[in-house]
């Protein structure tokens, strides 16, 4: 996945990485157990100074995180050695109710929906848009059409072999992402097979490929903004590019085309920004 440090900053954002961290997991996790000890101190389950002691013994930022994916392998989930470290934080009276009624699976779907949702809202309805500007913006960006480009700067789009080219950069990152992003969904397709009476496999699949699909969406998303925010465009070489096509248009007529390719493109990236919410 590219969530280390030499791939990972071209292809998501700082925030969606965050978002989607280990250490994010982990507070998932922790923020499920406390939330379940209030709970069920509620109902008469537990005694509510045992929900209190686990509550405050979730709130403590200092678990070995390290140490716990380490002692993970040998279970196949983290929730296992996590609840090993919280008990043993706990008193004698209070470790007995940690985890009370719960399954691993109830812990790790819960924080991976927790974390869906911050990742998700991070996103919002930008996704459609910038798709369908993307692979618009990379055509219009080759060399031999040259009608717009990324925003300059130092360093951006820059060409180890040849100083003088400068490369759609940005919007190359957002199609990869993109098509990252098609691959973690294969993942999850599969992961919907049904086992008997327990998952053998497919629900480990989602951790990784639900947070790889959200922190790909990100650097997609977070590439096109910085691309539309900046975009250069160079009218005269459209204008050149109509006269080689043949293409004598009056302003009134190429306006004319210009709002309709736009209405067309807005009204295409609505519907399918729609389609996705309704689906």
């Amino acid at each position: 996945m590219p969530a280390d440090r030499l791939f990972g900053p071209t292809f998501t954002t700082a925030a969606m990485a965050a978002i989607v961290s280990d250490a994010a997991w982990l507070r998932a996790m922790l923020d499920f157990e406390a939330a379940l000890a209030r709970a069920e101190a509620r109902v008469g389950m537990i005694p509510p100074a045992a929900a209190q002691a686990i509550a405050d013994a979730c709130a403590t930022p200092d678990l070995d995180i390290e140490a716990i994916g380490r002692q993970a392998a040998a279970s196949g989930t983290p929730v296992v050695p996590l609840l090993e470290a919280l008990r043993a934080r706990l008193p004698a009276g209070a470790a007995a109710h940690l985890h009370r009624g719960a399954t691993s699976q109830d812990v790790l779907d819960t924080a991976m929906m927790l974390l869906a949702r911050d990742g998700l809202e991070l996103l919002a309805a930008e996704l459609a848009a910038v798709a369908a500007a993307t692979a618009a913006l990379v055509r219009l960006a080759q060399n031999e059409v040259g009608e717009a480009t990324e925003p300059g700067g130092e360093g951006r789009g820059v060409s180890s072999a040849m100083p003088h080219k400068r490369n759609p950069a940005a919007s190359v990152a957002a199609l990869a992402c993109a098509r990252g992003v098609q691959a973690q969904a294969g993942i999850l397709l599969g992961a919907m097979v049904q086992a008997h009476e327990r998952a053998a496999g497919e629900w480990q699949s989602e951790w990784p490929a639900v947070s790889e699909a959200l922190r790909l969406s990100a650097g997609a998303v977070g590439r096109m903004r910085a691309v539309m925010e900046g975009l250069e465009v160079h009218p005269e070489r459209m204008r050149s590019n109509l006269e080689a096509a043949g293409e004598r248009l009056s302003g009134e007529a190429a306006r004319a085309m210009a709002q309709r390719a736009a209405e067309a493109l807005i009204a295409g990236t609505l519907a399918a920004y729609e389609s996705r919410r309704r689906g």
